[in-house]
């Protein structure tokens, strides 16, 4: 299996399997950079996140990290940002370095400070599109409010506990200072992860929508899918797929999704039901009225006893049932360049309890393990004869 290199995409990756026979993994997030994207010629590249000093260098971004400072240069927009930790509870940080650890093994390259302040650990975790400055709060014991030096554009500002709950953020900036605090209430789960986040760029290419009410997202950190609680239950996710560009008249052999667990998902009977969006080149997505508005494909397929997931698992138990008729249904309009894929639980065939549900990565929970979208297909073969030396 070779990869065609002239088909890569800032999102995608082709293979050509032999006998007209491709696959194509897509993402919602970058897997190649430029050095220059305003050179056309110049051929997408391998994001690289591997360190070299203290700093990264082949991403669609630079990022250069010094003592508790970050500064990112922005490839696409040729803008710099700063973020620099002042002060945790009212307590500066100092006399200590960022330690790179290899203790978690799915990530190696986390640079990391632990016990920075009372129960707070500070991590630097950067993904193909982002760089988080996470706090760590371990206990409500921890500080709830942070002081940070910012400059340049970007941040955004978000907390989640460990059952992947958001808990409210208040920030407010003053000239370059920015002050953040979290507010928990009763119910919040320790630990909760705070995350000053930097990103390329937005992405509305994923949301969630519930039925029953009106819950739609698409900045959320999470897809949820099921029955969550009796105020947002019957939940569903979608998610855009750019530039896969699969020919007119193509087969398609088989269609999956692979999806990243956000939180652990123990409870069982969970079903879903996928079904793609009849358009060949779909839009992003804006609101639920816009949502509500998309016309799916007749074909569906069941996704049913989904498994039990674990925090960032991704492999065969979060991997989706092949639903090659409904993107059929797609590509006969003509081929394909955008793809919308819907998986929900609206018929309510999940059990209809508290927590029956499995929470996947969005775009905004994780740039790198957002949904992939995994497609094999057979392009068509055109036989012209030739007579007389003319074709």
């Amino acid at each position: 299996m070779l990869e065609i290199i002239n088909k890569r995409t800032e999102r995608a990756k082709t293979f050509d399997l032999g006998n007209r026979k491709k696959r194509l993994e897509s993402h919602i997030g970058a897997i190649h950079y430029k050095e220059d994207y305003e050179d056309s010629r110049e051929d997408w590249k391998d994001i690289d996140l591997i360190w070299e000093g203290n700093q990264i260098t082949k991403a669609p971004f630079i990022l250069t990290y010094d003592d508790k400072k970050l500064t990112v240069y922005n490839r696409k927009t040729k803008e710099t940002s700063t973020i620099e930790l002042l002060e945790i509870g009212g307590k500066k940080i100092k006399d200590k370095e960022w330690i790179k650890t290899k203790a978690n093994a799915k990530n190696p390259d986390v640079v990391t400070l632990e016990d920075a302040v009372l129960d707070t650990d500070l991590e630097i975790n950067v993904e193909n599109d982002c760089v988080r400055f996470t706090r760590v709060l371990k206990s409500d014991k921890a500080p709830k409010e942070a002081k940070f030096k910012v400059t340049g554009n970007g941040f955004q500002y978000k907390a989640i506990d460990s059952d992947g709950k958001e808990v409210k953020v208040v920030s407010t900036l003053v000239g370059d200072i920015l002050t953040e605090e979290i507010e928990p209430d009763d119910k919040t789960v320790y630990p909760v992860r705070v995350d000053p986040t930097w990103q390329v760029a937005a992405s509305t290419d994923d949301c969630t929508r519930g039925y029953d009410a009106d819950y739609f997202y698409t900045d959320y950190g999470f897809l949820p899918l099921g029955y969550t609680s009796v105020s947002n239950k019957d939940l569903g996710s979608a998610a855009r797929f750019l530039n896969v560009n699969i020919p007119a008249g193509s087969t398609i052999d088989t269609s999956v999704l692979i999806l990243t667990a956000g939180i652990n998902c123990t409870e069982e009977v969970v079903n879903s039901r996928i079904r793609c969006e009849k358009n060949t080149a779909p839009v992003t997505f804006s609101d639920s009225t816009d949502f509500d508005a998309r016309t799916w494909t007749t074909a569906y397929v069941n996704w049913d006893a989904i498994p039990q997931w674990s925090t960032d698992e991704s492999g065969a138990d979060t991997t989706s049932t092949d639903f090659a008729t409904p993107l059929q249904e797609v590509a006969d309009l003509g081929g394909l360049t955008h793809i919308v894929v819907e998986w929900d639980d609206w018929e309510k065939r999940s059990d209809q309890e508290n927590n029956h549900y499995r929470y996947s990565r969005s775009y905004d929970g994780s740039t790198t393990k957002a949904p992939v979208l995994s497609v094999t297909y057979t392009e068509s073969s055109t036989f012209v004869p030739k007579f007389m030396g003319i074709t």
